[in-house]
């Protein structure tokens, strides 16, 4: 059986501060830079296999996501590709906003997201049906691409929303559920999909989620 196995490493911290950060191009803080350098070093370092065993790396084509994959891609001398589907939603009218500002100006409008936001998107915004039809798109595309017998290993560099509506995706959980799933800056998922040859699952393939928002030491949790 074919078996496609995705680390998901979200982004540092960036440097802005506490915004809608969808589309907005914010760049990693000096900070988040090193989160990112020490995450790749641990994974490599507990591997066994240099990388750890991944054939290829994709990114966000946001910089936050971007610079750190093209420096982690040239260590390892691993082919990066720059994955338009794996950037963050877009939030429309409050992109590149203070949430604090938000939730002042608009708190039924910032209510209504959070507790049902697969009815209620940003203004002009991307709804999270949007956000999961690109990435089921893009794990069904990876899928395909896996000879029956064999494995692929990918790591995937983007972003928390993209991340929390993966889970929830392969987990059959509610969109609302993401908003309960804490995700730090710099840490590391993985799932793991192979092919339904029965025809059983809606999507095409089954899933396990490995581990999630997995940190280098048990102290970076707290």
């Amino acid at each position: 059986m074919a078996r496609l196995i995705i680390d998901l490493l979200r982004h540092g911290r960036c440097d802005d501060g506490a915004i809608y950060r969808g589309r907005t191009d914010s760049p990693l803080s000096s900070s988040g830079l090193a989160q990112m350098e020490s995450a790749i070093a641990a994974m490599v370092e507990s591997s066994s296999q240099a990388g750890p065993g991944w054939q290829q790396i994709l990114c966000s084509p946001l910089q936050r996501c971007s610079v750190p994959a093209a420096s982690f891609a040239r260590q390892l001398q691993l082919p990066l590709v720059v994955e338009p589907d794996l950037r963050e939603l877009d939030f429309g009218q409050w992109e590149g906003l203070p949430l604090e500002q938000v939730w002042q100006q608009q708190l039924q409008q910032v209510m209504a997201f959070w507790q049902d936001p697969d009815r209620n998107p940003p203004p002009d915004g991307e709804s999270l049906q949007a956000l999961r039809q690109r990435l089921q798109a893009l794990m069904q595309g990876w899928l395909a691409k896996v000879e029956e017998g064999s494995e692929r290993r990918l790591l995937c560099v983007t972003h928390g929303g993209v991340v929390r509506a993966i889970i929830c995706m392969l987990l059959g959980l509610p969109g609302a559920s993401a908003q309960q799933l804490s995700l730090d800056y710099a840490s590391l998922s993985r799932v793991e999909l192979y092919p339904d040859n029965e025809g059983l699952s809606e999507h095409g393939y089954h899933a396990q989620l490995i581990f999630f928002n997995r940190r280098a030491l048990l102290s970076d949790y707290d």
